[in-house]
């Protein structure tokens, strides 16, 4: 009786049948499906179950409790060397119960890089440059990579081979970050080659000169191009400032020559020019790795002649500086640079001269500047008729 009660209920809550035939049946159903031969407790079952009445009358819910289920862990005889005994199976995890063929994890060892396995065109190397089978390989792997050294297969030979080149690495690492997006790369790559060759056949001295030898031309190269970026950029920074300044001295006119600033200013920044164009070989200047260096350097020295030209012509004109007056010629006779009856051919000049020697109004101000009073330097008052008495 409680087996058909049990049954109804299930069919009234839509449990398929093939899940009752199981319970019926006195099966139980275990994990993922496997039926597991576990007999049901027809009397534990009835006992647990029960029906409770809603207000209506009608059947509403029953609590069945089902077998516990043998679990992946339970404890299984077993017998080995040392007689029988007890043991807990195996998870399903477990690497003896992998299919056989798979490797028991995910982490595969890359293929081991011989030298004689460095040929150009395999294993992604672009150049060979010295190669002895089985001793050592110099290559280089991508067209942006570095050169690159494969030591001997045999550990006692590789490690003497690492000790003659490690020797060097300061000079080389160096050269490969001067080396930086430089445009003739492929000559420094083969002149390093060479001292890597040189260290690793036993004369680690001709490597090291090798790759000084390659330092020195090649810092020479960079230093030409730093001094290529700097005129370049000075020469455009000079060609924006004349245009500006021709603008300001349409928008703002001076009718008097004396103190036409922006004439000054013009004939200031041409001088700066000409002087950055006459000492550019002894200037220093920045390696072309540094380009913001060489750029504000340049527009800096140009923005120095400007503000010097200017600066000059309104000390002369002012007349705080002393009057002067070329008399050396007939034709300079009576020419004054100072004071306001300067012509504009005097104000070009000036303010050439202000521009091409950067120094001239620094030194001019430093000299006219009141020197600084000291302790001992001014005597206190009614000093001098005391000691008088």
């Amino acid at each position: 009786m409680p087996e058909k009660c049990h049954s109804a209920l299930m069919r009234l809550k839509g449990v398929p049948r093939r899940h009752r035939d199981i319970v019926n049946g006195k099966y139980s159903l275990g994990i993922e499906g496997a039926l597991m031969a576990t007999p049901l407790d027809n009397d534990s079952t009835s006992k647990n179950g029960s029906n409770q009445q809603s207000k209506d009358g009608l059947a509403t819910k029953e609590t069945v409790k089902l077998p516990e289920v043998v679990t992946a862990r339970s404890s299984v005889p077993v017998t080995g060397n040392g007689g029988p005994g007890t043991a807990l199976a195996a998870d399903a995890t477990d690497a003896s119960a992998a299919p056989v063929g798979r490797p028991s994890s995910g982490v595969t060892k890359p293929p081991v890089l011989r030298v004689d396995d460095i040929r150009e065109g395999q294993n992604d190397v672009v150049k060979v440059y010295a190669f002895r089978s089985g001793e050592y390989a110099v290559f280089r792997r991508k067209a942006d990579d570095d050169v690159m050294v494969l030591f001997a297969d045999d550990p006692a030979v590789g490690l003497d081979q690492r000790k003659r080149v490690l020797a060097m690495g300061t000079t080389r690492a160096e050269l490969n970050s001067l080396l930086t997006d430089w445009r003739n790369r492929g000559v420094y790559d083969r002149k390093i080659a060479y001292a890597l060759q040189l260290a690793l056949d036993g004369d680690a001295d001709g490597g090291k000169a090798t790759l000084l030898s390659a330092k020195t031309e090649l810092l020479a190269d960079r230093s030409a191009a730093g001094r290529f970026q700097y005129l370049k950029w000075a020469l455009g920074a000079g060609a924006i400032m004349l245009v500006l300044l021709f603008a300001a001295s349409h928008v703002y006119r001076f009718t008097d020559p004396s103190s036409n600033i922006w004439l000054a200013a013009k004939a200031g920044l041409i001088g700066a020019g000409f002087s950055i164009a006459l000492g550019i070989r002894r200037r220093t200047v920045a390696l072309d790795l540094n380009p913001l260096d060489n750029i504000s350097d340049g527009i800096l020295r140009l923005g120095i002649g400007v503000v010097a030209a200017g600066t000059l012509l309104m000390l002369l004109s002012s007349g705080l500086l002393p009057s002067m007056e070329l008399n050396g010629g007939t034709d300079l006779k009576g020419v004054n640079l100072t004071g306001g009856k300067m012509t504009w051919q005097v104000v070009i000049v000036i303010g050439f001269i202000g521009g091409f020697l950067e120094r001239l109004v620094p030194d001019l101000l430093e000299k006219r500047a009141p020197a600084p009073l000291t302790a001992g330097s001014a005597e206190k008052p009614g000093a001098g008729g005391a000691n008088g008495r």
